[in-house]
C-alpha cells in the first residue's frame, strides 16, 4: 500500500512538516532511532499546531524542539519565504510593522537578514513595540515580496517554438491541476492521486491514462522525482507560467457563467457575560473595533469567551476556534472551586477542535492556591487535554494577540451553522443519569472515569443501593467483576469510600 502523506493542520506549515518527515525517515534508515524519536515528537506537535510558524517563539512551543532543531526549523521558514510567494503577506506585514528588529542595511545576504530579523511572537512586550523608520520598513517589506526564488530551475527550450498543449486537452488540464495544487497546498510536488483529485475539482473529469504526463515531461513542462518511495510531479518554470495562464482563463470563464456568491466576512464574537473587571467586555469591544479595526459583535455565548463566525449572505457558520480567557486570579479561584475541570469538559465536547486558554499574568500576588499548582494545571491542560495555551501579561497584550489571530482565521468547508452550535451547547434540563454521575463525583476520590463506570451499569441511585445491599456477603468488588467493569478504572480505595456511603449507617468523619 502507498505510504500515507502526513498533513499539517495549517497548510503554511506543510513545507516544514515534509522536510522533518524526510529527516525522520533518513534517521530510521541509518539506525539513528533516538533522533528519529525526537523528530516524531516534533511531527506530532506540528500536525496539531493551527497557526503559521513565523518565528523562534512559536517554534520553541513545539514538543521535542531543542536549540539545534529550532535553528533548523527557522532555516526552513526562511527557505519557505524564498521559494514561495507568501500567501499570508498581509499578516506578515502587520507583524513586521509592529515589531521590526534592527537590520543592517548593508547585509544583502538573505541568511544575514534572517538571522537578524524575524516576525515577532504572538505575545507583545513593550520592549519590542518600538517603531523604526517608516521608509526603511516600507523598503524591507517590498524587498521581502521580491525575494521569491523559483522552486525549480528554469530549463531552456531546445526548440525555438515552445510546445503549448490545448487548454481543453488532458495535458492542459494536468498543467492546471498541478498549478492549483501548488498554489493551494503550498507544496511543490504532487502524487498521481492528488493530481486526479484536482482534475475532478477543476474540470470534473478523470485521467484514464498517463500519456499526458509523459508528453508534458518530454517537453520539459513538468518534472518527475521520487519522495518517500512515491513518484511525484512538479511544474518547471515554463509549466508554472502556462499552468497559471490556463487556470486564470478557466476561473474567469467559470465566473462569467456562474453567479458570484455574496462576499463572506469573519466576525469575532465576544461573550457579553464575560466579567473580569467592571465594564470589561465593553472596553474589549471598543478597543478591538476602533483601534484594531476588527469586526466584532457582543453575543451571549453558551461556552467560551471568544469565538469566530463566517457570515455568508444570511447564513453564519462557526470557525474552528474558541477561546476561554482567564486572569491568573480567576484561574486560581476556578481551580479551587473545581469550575476549571467543568469548563474544560464542556469545551472539549462543544464541537470545536482548536480550543485555547488565554491566560493573563497581570497580577500574581495574593493567589488562593500556590503558583506551582496553577503552572501544573496549565501544563496538564496543554499536554493531557490538548488545549493551546497563550499567555500574555496585560489586557492590552491579549487584545493585540486577538487582533492578529483574527487575521489568520478561516472557515472550514464543512463548518456547521452558528445556530446549530448554539442549540447543541445551550443549557438543557439535567438528566437523571448526569445527576447520578454528579452525585458519585461528590464522593471523595471518585473521578470522572470511576463515576462513569458505575453509572453505566446502575442507572439510578436506588438501583445501585438495592444491588449492593441485596446480598451483604458480596462486596462491591465482586459485583463489579460480575458486571464486567474494568477494575483498573476504579481503584480499591475508591470502592471502599462508595461502600461506606451506601452500606454504613454513619459516614466516618
Amino acid at each position: 500500500m502507498p505510504k500515507q502523506l502526513i498533513k499539517s493542520k495549517n497548510p503554511h506549515n506543510q513545507f516544514i512538516l515534509d522536510h522533518i518527515v524526510e529527516l525522520k525517515n533518513r534517521c530510521l534508515r541509518t539506525g539513528q532511532d533516538k533522533l528519529a524519536f525526537i523528530y516524531q515528537k516534533i511531527i506530532q506537535s506540528l500536525q496539531k499546531y493551527p497557526m503559521p510558524l513565523l518565528c523562534e517563539d512559536q517554534v520553541q512551543m513545539l514538543q521535542g524542539v531543542g536549540d539545534k532543531t529550532s535553528v533548523m526549523i527557522l532555516q526552513l521558514i526562511k527557505k519557505q519565504y524564498q521559494q514561495y510567494e507568501i500567501p499570508f503577506h498581509k499578516f506578515n506585514e502587520a507583524l513586521i510593522q509592529d515589531n521590526l528588529d534592527v537590520i543592517n542595511e548593508q547585509e544583502d545576504d538573505i541568511d544575514q537578514i534572517y538571522s537578524e530579523s524575524c516576525p515577532p511572537s504572538m505575545v507583545y512586550n513593550d520592549d519590542t513595540s518600538k517603531r523604526k523608520d517608516k521608509q526603511f520598513q516600507a523598503s524591507f517589506i517590498e524587498e521581502l515580496r521580491k525575494q521569491v526564488i523559483k522552486p525549480i530551475p528554469e530549463v531552456q527550450s531546445k526548440s525555438k517554438r515552445q510546445y503549448q498543449p490545448g487548454k481543453g486537452s488532458k495535458s492542459g488540464q494536468v498543467l492546471m491541476s498541478l498549478y492549483k495544487f501548488q498554489k493551494s497546498e503550498n507544496k511543490l510536488f504532487a502524487s498521481k492521486k492528488q493530481i486526479k483529485e484536482q482534475l475532478r475539482d477543476i474540470c470534473n473529469t478523470e485521467l484514464s491514462s498517463w500519456n499526458a504526463i509523459e508528453t508534458l515531461e518530454k517537453h520539459q513542462l513538468i518534472q518527475k522525482t521520487v519522495l518517500d518511495n512515491e513518484i511525484k510531479y512538479a511544474l518547471t518554470e515554463d509549466g508554472i507560467k502556462l499552468g497559471q495562464q490556463y487556470f486564470t482563463e478557466t476561473m474567469i470563464q467559470q465566473q462569467m457563467t456562474v453567479p458570484s456568491e455574496r462576499p463572506s466576512k469573519i466576525i469575532l464574537l465576544i461573550d457579553n457575560r464575560e466579567r473580569f473587571q467592571s465594564n470589561n467586555r465593553q472596553i474589549i469591544f471598543e478597543k478591538l473595533t476602533n483601534i484594531y479595526q476588527i469586526e466584532c459583535r457582543l453575543s451571549q455565548l453558551p461556552i467560551g469567551d471568544f469565538m469566530w463566525i463566517c457570515q455568508k449572505g444570511d447564513d453564519e457558520y462557526i470557525c474552528d476556534y474558541i477561546i476561554e480567557r482567564k486572569t491568573i486570579q480567576d484561574l486560581a479561584h476556578s481551580i479551587l472551586d473545581k469550575r476549571y475541570q467543568a469548563q474544560k469538559h464542556k469545551l472539549k465536547h462543544c464541537g470545536i477542535n482548536n480550543r485555547f486558554y488565554l491566560v493573563e499574568n497581570s497580577s500574581s500576588s495574593n493567589l488562593p492556591v500556590p503558583r506551582a499548582t496553577i503552572d501544573k494545571a496549565i501544563r496538564n491542560t496543554q499536554i493531557k487535554d490538548g488545549f493551546f495555551i497563550q499567555q500574555t501579561e496585560t489586557l492590552e497584550d491579549s487584545l493585540r494577540w486577538l487582533a492578529l489571530f483574527t487575521k489568520t482565521v478561516k472557515v472550514l468547508p464543512n463548518a456547521i451553522k452558528f445556530s446549530e452550535f448554539m442549540y447543541n451547547n445551550s443549557k438543557k434540563a439535567e438528566s437523571l443519569f448526569n445527576l447520578w454521575g454528579s452525585m458519585l463525583r461528590g464522593i471523595h476520590g471518585v473521578g470522572l472515569e470511576s463515576a462513569k463506570a458505575i453509572a453505566c451499569v446502575w442507572k439510578t441511585p436506588i438501583e445501585f443501593y438495592d444491588a449492593i445491599n441485596q446480598d451483604e456477603n458480596k462486596s462491591l468488588q465482586q459485583l463489579i467483576e460480575e458486571n464486567s467493569i474494568k477494575q483498573r478504572s476504579i481503584p480499591s480505595h475508591i470502592l471502599r469510600q462508595v461502600e461506606i456511603l451506601f452500606q454504613k449507617e454513619h459516614y466516618p468523619n
